[in-house]
């Protein structure tokens, strides 16, 4: 492989993680999502800092 071909393979490794990553990220904000919306439903009171991080999350 040449220099060039070489530097092409590492940016579309980076790029493929970065996605890879990004959808992981994406899961796991719903499933905060889905969890926060719960409590709600159900009532249940949290604590006012967790609340405040909870309603950035769920605002997302």
């Amino acid at each position: 492989m040449t220099r060039k071909q070489k530097e092409y393979a590492k940016e579309k490794l980076v790029i493929e993680v970065f996605d890879e990553v990004r959808e992981l990220c994406k899961d796991e904000l719903q499933i905060a999502k889905g969890f926060i919306w719960g409590l709600k439903a159900r009532g249940d009171k949290m604590p006012k800092e967790e609340q405040s991080e909870s309603e950035s999350i769920a605002s997302l």
